[in-house]
């Protein structure tokens, strides 16, 4: 998971939290186990995040008549990014990068510092409950779960889950009557029954993983209470007497604490108070009517199936829509001697024809949007020679529909690299050395360009010569924003990404004049490149770390052939 698909996370699981709230308010006449299921699939929803269920349903294949045409893609689209941000569609952006923040690593390093504190405080209070099994004595009493006696016991309690026991302070059982200890048997033996421990611990561990979220909590609050009051109404449902079951309650509150452990179901725990008035009063909470109950079934199933649907009909439809971006007749052939004098082609999609005329470097940066000089030199480096060189390249044609954009016709591209070339790639982000473009002390010096003057003054000097057009490193259009400013400033000889913190908005003209290097054709009269930006357009590139993206090939194969 990501930091994005981390917070989408919490996000659906605390409108969960706050719609079980509302539910669970709904419910407080009835019967308190209705509203314990409803709030232990809250603190549940916690540990199973929706795109799970969404990438599940992703393998579960539709029958052959079926058609994703059934679903608007629309909605799909907009339900599956609400239950799986990271999942992509034809549509969706190629290049993508995980960044590496100084706040993210400091935000990870407090969590763990947090979960690490708890699971510690958890293994603490396990290790006691095992010295208190250790030292205790077995006793035999009317409970089908053995039981023991011990002076290390707090109160009254269930240890364990698979193999679950009772422990009992020592000399409890003198202090009590017959009716009161049967009425605290039961109350022990109905957490045995629902598997609380189990649930508990469910929810210690997502207190534990989820300790900065303050809804888990809350949730726990009412877990705890909803988990008592629920095995109070089952003690009166099975015929003892109120009175006695209350004051067994009392005595062990007067005589014992509550138990610390929260995997240890106990007979304290809650608000004794609001439970005391609850047994004495002796009447038992209504039942849900069929139609609650039917309700009920019905948003759990719809929990639970809507983002399994989502994912079994996105599926087909995604494949539906990467087929579209995917041109229609495809031609990949070395070049001829009659070709090779169109070297240079740019790729483009006109007319409902595609065609790409370069070495195979140049059309996969351009496709892939490879655009930095440092960028440009690591995919040469990565890629074998024949895809470098003229004598290598190839000619790729292709048909499609007339009105494809040019960033349609870049994935088209991608898809045909992809099955042709059978090419691989991944970026990657890393902190690193950039420059940071800033406004210089002495101001801002590049005058705006005029939209309407198709001949606005647009010129780079280099080694003392005047370049019309500028060279490829610096942009050839009428007016040069910043953001294009600084990436065209990345191709400095170090190949040192620029990023642009002038602030400046607006298209601005570009006249520079700087010394390219010591070659022959240097003027040393010039200035260098960073202190001929900073004197002539009143923009500084200061030294500083920032991410740096990477293009990285895993693998380029030559082309099946035609």
């Amino acid at each position: 998971m990501n930091a994005e698909s981390i917070v989408n996370h919490l996000w659906q699981s605390s409108g969960f939290a706050l719609f079980a709230g509302m539910l669970a308010l709904m419910l407080r006449g009835h019967s308190p186990k209705v509203r314990y299921w409803v709030w232990l699939s809250a603190s549940l929803k916690f540990l199973v995040p929706w795109v799970l269920l969404v990438r599940l349903g992703s393998q579960i294949p539709l029958p052959a008549s079926s058609s994703p045409s059934l679903v608007p893609s629309i909605v799909t689209d907009a339900l599956l990014q609400i239950a799986d941000p990271t999942s992509t569609s034809a549509y969706a952006t190629i290049q993508t990068t995980t960044e590496h923040h100084g706040g993210l690593t400091a935000l990870a390093l407090l969590w763990a510092i947090g979960f690490i504190a708890l699971a510690f405080r958890r293994c603490r209070d396990l290790c006691r409950v095992r010295a208190i099994l250790r030292a205790g004595t077995p006793v035999k009493l009317s409970i089908a779960v053995p039981a023991l006696v011990t002076t290390a016991a707090t109160e009254p309690g269930i240890v364990g889950f698979l193999r679950p026991v009772l422990i009992l302070p020592a000399q409890l059982l003198e202090q009590l009557n017959e009716e009161q200890v049967e009425a605290l048997l039961a109350h022990e033996w109905t957490h045995v029954r629902r598997r609380d421990n189990l649930f508990a611990a469910l929810q210690t561990g997502v207190e534990t993983i989820f300790w900065f979220h303050p809804m888990v909590w809350w949730i726990g609050s009412h877990l705890l209470e909803e988990r008592e009051l629920a095995c109070d109404e089952e003690v009166l449902r099975l015929g003892h007497k109120p009175t006695a079951y209350a004051r067994g309650i009392l005595t062990v509150c007067e005589r014992y604490s509550e138990t610390p452990v929260a995997c240890v179901s106990g007979v304290t725990g809650a608000d004794v108070k609001k439970r005391l008035t609850a047994i004495l009063r002796g009447t038992l909470s209504r039942q849900l009517r069929r139609p609650q109950k039917v309700f009920l079934t019905l948003v759990a199933i719809a929990i639970i199936a809507a983002p399994i649907g989502i994912g079994v009909w996105s599926t087909p439809l995604a494949h539906a829509q990467a087929a579209a971006l995917a041109f229609e007749v495809t031609s990949v052939r070395p070049l001829t001697p009659k070709t090779v004098g169109f070297q240079g082609v740019q790729p483009a999609c006109k007319g409902g024809r595609f065609r790409a005329i370069t070495p195979v470097f140049l059309t996969l940066a351009w496709a892939y949007d490879v655009q930095t000089a440092q960028q440009m030199a690591e995919l040469r480096e990565k890629i074998p020679d024949w895809a470098q060189s003229i004598s290598g390249s190839y000619e790729l044609e292709a048909t499609t529909r007339s009105n494809v954009t040019e960033e349609e016709c870049r994935k088209m591209t991608q898809r045909l690299f992809e099955d042709r070339f059978h090419f691989k790639y991944h970026w990657e982000t890393v902190t690193g050395k950039v420059y940071e473009m800033v406004i210089a002390r002495g101001g801002f010096k590049m005058p705006p360009a005029d939209p309407g003057d198709p001949s606005s003054n647009l010129s780079v000097t280099v080694n003392g010569r005047l370049s019309q057009p500028p060279p490829s490193d610096f942009p050839v259009w009428q007016g040069t924003t910043m953001d294009d400013m600084a990436l065209r400033l990345s191709a400095n000889p170090d190949h040192i990404p620029v990023i642009n913190k002038t602030g400046i908005q607006g298209k601005y003209k570009l006249k520079l004049s700087y010394s390219a290097g010591q070659g022959l054709n240097a003027d040393f009269a010039d200035p260098d490149l960073i202190t001929a930006v900073e004197q002539q357009l009143g923009l500084k590139l200061q030294e500083s770390r920032g991410p740096v993206a990477h293009f990285v090939v895993d693998s380029i194969e030559k082309p099946d052939p035609n």
